[in-house]
């Protein structure tokens, strides 16, 4: 029962952290005491209720604490002065440096800056450094991310990191540096962490290598490449590439195993303290200082939280079965980081470990080490498929052979190789030797991922056939003598064919995505998928390709794309194509760019835009109304290729960033095909477009703005706004209420759909 009583607490944990509203203050610190009273009555189901309460309300009243150390709307967007330290190291680009910094002071009368906020500083000299005390002016905003379907949610992740704003540091004040060094923990273990950081670029040549070492010795891993990232995710090693539970629970185990043979070797240490103490406590050291080292990031604090609640039950010569110590160290994660849950790293650690338990659960007699370590193996990864494909739509076919050697040797060699080379007096020989194994590493890796069939990517399957898969995991793992245990891999095939709703014969679906300033939308119809415009690039080698479109279309089972439209030559419009190509399959291109300027022209069949193309797709029509051939344009807003899609069940119209000339042409020569459901507002709503005459010919239900928050342009602009509202055309924005989906089904209203409003969270904001 006492297992059960610590889920029912992280049950009401989870049913807090999808809430979307935080229940009322001053009902927390009255009921908090109430229930904990409730757990001593006799009767299970109340206690059982009880426990889930508490943690409702135990976590709640973490969530208070942290959103009141928010920034206040009332300094949104405000330049102000406060004084602090650099409290992680600083991540240095093309573009500037991002740093996290502890906020010591505010300077600015009447303000409040959170504790710890996040910063950009465009070309600092001199650069800053881990550790260093600032006067610094910044412009701070709340936490605001981009909100998609099944995307990654940067505000829940604020949330959870305790960064309460985030800005970039202003130019027209001047950063003074203090002479007064920062002697605050955080500070210290900065400067620590960033010295070993410059020591190990000191002395590996390669940089790539370099990155990959200083991200398993000190966890700074925006020093991975790109192309390193991609070949762990698609090899099913990421995991391995940051300080992670993994390598934490096996360097304690390795120093545990070295203070165990040599304690025992002296009999005047082990009169003085049992050499499996002196072990657990020399294991729980290393543990410790490993964490020390990554910063103590969210997934090192879950793993020493795991580790040191085991060790002291064994210090403390308690007998407890391995599903209660499990639970005990579930408990204290969730104590101690309520916000655990909304990690897929919380999942997989605990979900590798409660495998292992059941695997190895009702074994009779001992096997040979290399069997047991190849059925533990073997029991997380298939055990891990259900969860792997729900968290992130995808697996690795060849996850178990590239972990079976990369799990030991990076974990075994690599890192213990790096580490001793900080503290070694001839340490760069090992750090060197660290850095071939790891080429070495990372070239079979390549091979491995050579032949093409790497990964399996689908839709996100519904939490009936996740359920399903781990109750025929739990069966394929019983031990032998159960009868039909293979019936259990005929579970997962579900997961691999999710039951995806087709469309019915003219209807269509239509996503804008919240991509920031740019624009990419998304028409699904019942057998085919087209893709317009691919949004910005973010800076580096990053864009909305890789980090919004690719991860969106994988969630929703799309393998690949029937047509992809570019409107135009802008970098808001092209910055994600090129990703988008690399990732899927694409029939073919229409775009307005010259085929002199347009990158992607080799790798896909391209064609220009036209008016009068048209062509049907699943009882959905597509129309390119605009630019009418030899158009002679004098900017690329007005080539902006204009698609039109519609069926019995209504009509959307594509707009790009045309102005008022390519409007007075279309209101002049496309009348007839004006009129449509809904439409994307010209140019993001800048004050060159939307013209009376124009809204009138579209006769519009709704208007769709797709912009970036806060954005430089003022996009979309008040006048422009009132001139939608004067034609009595409501209007949905990507950067207030997140993606918006338009569903058309013939005999059904138009229906639409915003991510915000839909899917809410109590930390997101609502402009």
């Amino acid at each position: 029962m006492y297992a059960i009583y610590i889920v029912s607490f992280v049950c009401g944990i989870i049913t807090l952290q999808e809430s979307a509203a935080l229940p009322n203050a001053p009902f927390l610190w009255l009921a908090i005491p109430m229930l904990a009273g409730l757990l001593l009555t006799p009767r299970p189901l109340v206690r059982l209720l009880a426990a889930a309460l508490l943690g409702y309300l135990w976590a709640a009243s973490a969530a208070q604490l942290r959103m009141d150390d928010a920034l206040p709307r009332q300094w949104d967007r405000q330049t102000l002065a406060f004084s602090g330290y650099v409290s992680d190291i600083p991540q240095t680009g093309k573009d500037g440096t991002r740093l996290l910094f502890t906020v010591e002071q505010t300077l600015t009368p009447g303000a409040h800056v959170p504790a710890t906020v996040q910063l950009f500083w465009r070309s600092p000299a001199p650069p800053p450094q881990a550790g260093e005390r600032w006067l610094l002016h910044a412009r701070l905003q709340r936490p605001h991310g981009m909100v998609n379907p099944n995307g990654f949610d940067l505000e829940g992740w604020m949330l959870q990191q305790g960064v309460g704003a985030s800005g970039s540091v202003d130019k027209h004040y001047p950063a003074q540096r203090s002479s007064q060094t920062a002697y605050a923990p955080a500070a210290l273990l900065a400067r620590w962490r960033a010295a070993i950081d410059q020591d190990i670029h000191r002395h590996v040549s390669d940089t790539r290598t370099a990155g990959t070492l200083s991200a398993l010795v000190v966890g700074s891993q925006s020093e991975i490449s790109r192309d390193d990232w991609q070949l762990y995710r698609a090899t099913g090693t990421a995991h391995l590439m940051s300080i992670s539970g993994l390598h934490i629970t096996m360097l304690a185990g390795l120093a545990t195993a070295v203070v165990s043979f040599l304690w025992r070797r002296s009999a005047w240490l082990v009169l003085r303290l049992p050499a499996r103490d002196a072990a657990l406590l020399a294991g729980l050291f290393a543990a410790w200082l490993y964490a020390a080292l990554a910063g103590f990031g969210i997934p090192a604090q879950r793993t020493l939280y795991m580790l040191t609640s085991l060790a002291l039950l064994f210090l403390l010569r308690r007998t407890i079965s391995p599903l209660n110590a499990l639970a005990t160290a579930l408990l204290a994660v969730c104590l101690l980081d309520p916000w655990a849950v909304l990690s897929a790293g919380f999942w997989l650690s605990f979900g590798a470990v409660g495998i292992l338990l059941w695997a190895s659960a009702g074994r009779i007699g001992l096997q040979p080490g290399w069997r047991a370590a190849v059925r533990a193996q073997y029991a997380v990864t298939i055990g891990l498929i259900p969860l792997s494909l729900w968290l992130f739509q995808q697996t690795s076919l060849i996850s178990p052979l590239a972990n079976a050697f990369a799990i030991p040797v990076v974990s075994l060699a690599v890192v213990p190789l790096a580490l001793a080379g900080e503290v070694l007096p001839f340490g760069h020989l090992a750090l060197q030797l660290a850095a071939r194994i790891m080429q070495g590493v990372t070239e079979l890796l390549s091979w491995l991922d050579s032949a093409g069939l790497s990964t399996v990517t689908t839709a996100r399957p519904p939490l009936w056939q996740l359920l399903l898969a781990m109750s025929g995991i739990a069966w394929l793992l019983l031990p032998k003598g159960f009868p039909a245990r293979w019936a259990g891999l005929f579970t997962l095939l579900p997961l691999f064919w999710p039951a995806v709703n087709p469309l019915p014969a003219g209807a269509f679906k239509v996503t804008m995505l919240d991509i920031g300033q740019g624009t990419a939308i998304v028409v699904q119809s019942a057998h085919h998928v087209l893709l317009y415009d691919t949004g910005p690039k973010y800076g580096g080698s990053s864009d909305a390709g890789e980090r919004v479109i690719v991860p969106y279309l994988q969630s929703k089972g799309i393998a690949s794309l029937s047509g992809l439209v570019v409107s135009h030559n802008d970098a808001d419009h092209t910055g994600g194509m090129l990703s988008v190509l690399r990732a899927l399959p694409v029939d073919w291109l229409l775009t307005s760019i010259p085929p002199e300027l347009d990158p992607a022209a080799a790798t896909v069949r391209t064609g220009s835009c036209q008016t009068g193309q048209k062509w049907q797709w699943d009882g959905v029509d597509y129309a390119i109304l605009y630019p009418p051939a030899g158009l002679q344009s004098d900017s690329d807003n007005n080539s902006s290729c204009v698609l039109k899609v519609s069926s019995p069940a209504g009509s959307v119209l594509l707009t790009g960033d045309i102005e008022t000339a390519a409007e007075s042409w279309l209101v002049q020569h496309q009348a007839g095909d004006l009129p449509v459901s809904a439409l994307l507002v010209p140019h993001h709503g800048s004050r060159t477009s939307s013209t009376e005459a124009f809204l009138a010919a579209t006769r519009s239900q709704l208007a769709l703005i797709s912009a970036g928050y806060h954005n430089r342009y003022g996009h979309p602009k008040p006048e422009i706004l009132q001139r939608y509202g004067a034609a009595h055309i409501p209007f949905d924005r990507t950067d207030r209420q997140g993606a918006v989906t338009l569903h058309f089904e013939p005999g059904v209203p138009m229906a639409s759909e915003a991510e915000r409003i839909v899917r809410p969270h109590y930390w997101q904001d609502m402009p």
